[in-house]
Formats: C-alpha cells, structure tokens, sequence
C-alpha cells in the first residue's frame, strides 16, 4: 500500500477488471507486488510462407485408405446401431466388454519420405452397454482428425470410418494431402479391461490400401487462452485446385487442436483462396473457436487465423514434380501466458504502471490530487500535512496537472531535488581550487621570507 512517511494511506482511483481507471470512488492505493497477475488470449494468429502451386507441384486426389478384418454381430446381422460388446473379430474374439476403454495410441501422420511425421494425441473410448458401432467409428474419425462432412475426395471416397454392413468391414478414408497421410496398424488400438490390467488388440486385420497425396504442409504453434494456459493448434493446407476464375489457386485448410476439451481436436475446415500472382484472396483471416470448457478459462477461446501474408507462388523454386515444397510457420501469436507484477512506476498524472514478467504493462491505479480555491487557507496538521480550513474552501479531486494541479514526480522524494553528480564536481572543483589557493599563499610566504633575509 503507498503511504507516506507517517503511515497515512495515499489516495487515489484503482481500475476495473479491463485496467482503466474508475475515477467514481477514491480508495487507497494499493500495488500488489508479486501477487498481482494477468494473463492475455491470443486474439490473432499470424501465418505466413509459400505453398507452392508451380506446374509439377500434386493436385491433391486422395486420402489414406484402410481397411480392418470383418467383424461379426452375435445378435443378428451388423449394422451401424450393433452393440460394441456384441463385437466380435474374424477369429471369435469380443472387442470389448461394458467397462472397457479402446485406446488409439500412437497413430501418426506421415508424408511418405518426409521423416517420422506427428505423432497424434491419445484418444479413448469407454465402453457402456450402449455404446453402438457410430460411436466406434466417431471415435476413429476424431482420433484420427479426419475432417468429414465435406464431400468426397477427387478420387471419389468420401473421408471418414464407415461400416460395410454386408461384409463386416470398416474402411476408413483419410484426407487428401501429403501431410495427411495415416499411418497406424491393429497394434495402435488397444483394449485394456475394466479395472486396468493387460491390453489386448482386437481389431486385427488391418491393411492400408492406399496413400494419401497432394501438396500440402503442417505447422503447429501454441495460442492462449484467457488465463494464458498454452493451448496448441495445428495448421494443415493441401493444394485442391488451380487455374480458376481469376488464375490462381484452391487450397483447403485444416484446424486441430488436442487441447479441445468437446473430446474432438478438429476444430476447423475450409478453403482459402489465392489469385494468379499469389495474392490471398478475401478477407484477411478466419475465425476459430477453440473449446476451454472445466478449465477455468473464458469459453471458448476465438481467435482469428491470418492468412494475409501467406503467398502461393506461381512458379517458385521447386523440385522434383511430387516432392513438396510448400512450407508455412506462424508469424506472429498475440496474447500472453501468466505473468506476475514485479514492479511499478508512477508517470506525471499520476498513472501508476505495473510491469509483469511476461512482458506485459498495465494501469494498475492513479493518484489523485486536491486543489483549493485558497490553499493559504488550509489548517497546519503537522508533519507536512494540512487540512480544510474555514477559508480555504472545498477540496476539488482532480487529476495531477489538471485544473492548475501540479504534476507527479515519480521515484523522488520531496525537497530532494540535488543532482549529486553536479555535486560531486563541485566538491572536487572546490577541493582543487582550495589546494591551489593554500599552494599560491606558500609560495609568497617563501618570496617574503627570502626578501627579508637579503635586506639583513
């Protein structure tokens, strides 16, 4: 708390939950050091790079494709609505029972030739006895970040884990891309029972038919959210078309983050647009909405992802036709993670600024001051204060350098207005001159002497 140097709290205005200063109610002043702390969510993601849309960059035709072992329905004939514990694989083995939990581990996306790819999150499941085959295959679709809903592929499969109810087989089609390319086998899903214990893998059988393909890259950055928690967020692009209406280029975006907390990283989907030089095309962002649900944070997280400064070339350096050339990185990330106020400084108008440690300055407060009509009036309280006295007049609050108030002088003390460097030289001027004056009155003390000793 600021005080003077009799203890009496300083008065002033603190601030609201947005740090401008409420000016309605004095209170006293008080700067919690250390205890004070702010967080920022990010408002606007930055991108920027090349894609490369030169003639023997790929158009992007089809996704990864896979197929499991045949499954088989104890109770009748298998449909999108059996019972998972109804399940059973081609060698008689249920896949799991009530209480269950299918985890999908270690899955990966894997540009062939590109090195090891990213590692996708864990995902689980939970058996219940209700738990239908449309859960199962929602839950491969959100641990794989298959982006459905967006029609077919150039290929004509459409993407998403679907259930071939005549032979018992889910198939799975992932999106185009190179960078979307899945990779991942029967040892990836993991049945473990309830209470813990050994896994098993039940889903045998699987077979990848194809690979995914298409210019495309990936880029990952954490955002924060309102209490600065990092939250990551992956970017995907993959070339869809080009040589449209204006020359130029299609290409599709891709949001996940698996720090969602709905349980589905796919955030976002959709095409951006770019005209035969390059240029990006429409407005300069996208919104996205992130879910920061049971964590404390505002919900949900939005922000705006910019693609104004990403450029697709027309005819970059590129190499060999199918190898991807094209590279994006966030530029720029607003917001900021929690920081704590380490320290403060006090501006002419009484601003109070409080520096955090994470980079950050905000009003934390503002001193005020009283001006009188007749300040001659006011009644000596003692130890530098004063008080309203019968002809000084009402005090008027006012801002420090308004309405004839004087200003604030921050980190000085009153009176205390001697620059000690300047000082300093005059002490040693006047030690010099003092020993020069004293060596000028010796040498004339000797000439006088020697004087008197020649007339004797």
């Amino acid at each position: 708390e600021l005080v003077n140097v009799s203890g009496d709290r300083v008065m002033g205005w603190g601030v609201d939950a947005e740090f401008a200063v409420n000016r309605s109610t004095l209170v006293p002043i008080t700067i919690p050091v250390g205890q004070l702390r702010i967080a920022e969510a990010t408002r606007t993601a930055q991108l920027n790079g090349t894609l490369n849309n030169a003639s023997n960059s790929v158009l992007a035709t089809s996704g990864s494709r896979f197929d499991f072992g045949a499954l088989t329905d104890t109770s009748g004939p298998i449909s999108n609505t059996s019972l998972v514990t109804n399940l059973r694989n081609a060698g008689g083995s249920p896949i799991g029972v009530v209480g269950s939990t299918i985890t999908l581990d270690g899955a990966r996306t894997n540009a062939t030739g590109q090195g090891s790819g990213t590692v996708l999150p864990d995902s689980t499941l939970t058996i219940t006895a209700t738990t239908t085959v449309n859960d199962l295959l929602s839950f491969i679709n959100q641990g794989l970040r298959i982006t459905t809903g967006g029609g077919a592929n150039p290929d004509g499969f459409t993407p998403g884990a679907t259930l071939n109810a005549g032979t018992g087989v889910i198939s799975i089609v992932g999106n185009t891309g190179r960078a979307n390319n899945l990779q991942f086998d029967s040892s990836n899903f993991v049945v473990t029972p309830p209470g813990g214990g050994a896994g098993t893998q039940p889903l045998t059988g699987i077979t990848n038919i194809a690979q995914a393909n298409g210019e495309s890259t990936r880029t990952t950055r954490p955002v924060f959210d309102s209490l600065g928690n990092n939250v990551s967020v992956e970017v995907t692009v993959t070339l869809v078309s080009r040589g449209g209406p204006n020359g130029g280029s299609t290409w599709r975006y891709e949001v996940t983050s698996p720090d969602d907390t709905d349980g589905d990283p796919r955030v976002a989907s959709g095409l951006i647009n770019f005209d035969e030089n390059g240029r990006y095309l429409g407005e300069p962002g996208v919104s996205i909405s992130i879910n920061r649900q049971a964590v404390g944070a505002a919900e949900p997280l939005t922000f705006t992802l910019d693609f104004s400064r990403v450029n697709a070339a027309a005819n970059p350096t590129a190499g060999a036709a199918g190898a991807s050339n094209s590279s994006i990185n966030f530029a720029q990330v607003d917001g900021s993670p929690l920081g704590t106020l380490t320290s403060f400084a006090v501006g002419a108008d009484g601003t109070i600024s409080g520096s955090f440690d994470n980079g950050r300055t905000r009003t934390i407060g503002q001193v005020a001051l009283a001006t009188f009509s007749n300040p001659e009036g006011l009644v000596d309280a003692g130890q530098n204060l004063y008080g309203v006295g019968a002809n000084s007049g009402n005090p008027q609050i006012v801002i420090p350098g308004d309405a004839g108030a004087g200003g604030i002088v921050g980190g000085s003390l009153e009176l205390s207005n001697v620059d000690l460097s300047n000082e300093f030289i005059n002490l040693i001027l006047s030690s010099t001159g003092y020993s020069a004056a004293s060596r000028v009155i010796s040498t004339s003390d000797q000439l006088l002497q020697q004087l008197l000793v020649i007339g004797r």
